[in-house]
């Protein structure tokens, strides 16, 4: 696999050996392509995996190569995320990932409340150095409902409802 940098847009080449003679990408969005060197583009932010089936030339072998959270499209639109923060899956079983990114370190701190207000969970990270971080929370206990998962990173405080199914 190997992919370009372009905002939504993203370019994929199966570069595997033997040579290879049929493809099926799925790019964890819903779309799917059929030949070798694809593009797509994804229309919403978020984490996808991407997978890769191919029949070979010589041996009609099959293979499948899957990328776990390979793509992540950032919101660009708003500059209300500045740390591009997302929650997925959302609705939710029993847990969740957090992700965002930060540019400078930062203090993290993620909480998630009922919408009353009382805290179910908490975990102060402390300062976290630049890069992309994707902590997962297992929430097994609240009942099914609708939740406030807050994270704040430095000054900046991103909240996003959160339904646990």
């Amino acid at each position: 696999f190997a992919s370009g940098t372009f905002e939504h847009e993203r370019e994929f080449a199966d570069l595997g050996k033997p040579v290879n003679e049929k493809w099926n990408w799925d790019f964890g969005d819903g779309a799917t392509d059929t030949t070798q060197f694809p593009s797509h583009t994804y229309l919403r932010p978020g984490v996808y995996d991407v997978r890769l089936n191919t029949t070979t030339r010589e041996t009609n072998c099959t293979s499948s190569k899957t990328r776990k959270e390979y793509i992540v499209v950032k919101d660009k639109t708003t500059g209300s995320n500045p740390y591009a923060v997302n929650i997925y899956p959302n609705p939710f079983k029993n847990r969740i990932t957090v992700y965002y990114q930060l540019e400078t370190p930062q203090p993290v701190d993620i909480r998630i409340l009922t919408v009353a207000g009382q805290l179910l969970y908490k975990n102060s990270l402390g300062v976290q150095q630049r890069g992309v971080y994707l902590p997962v929370i297992d929430l097994h206990t609240p009942p099914a409902g609708l939740y406030i998962a807050e994270i704040r990173i430095g000054n900046d405080i991103q909240r996003v409802k959160i339904v646990r199914q």
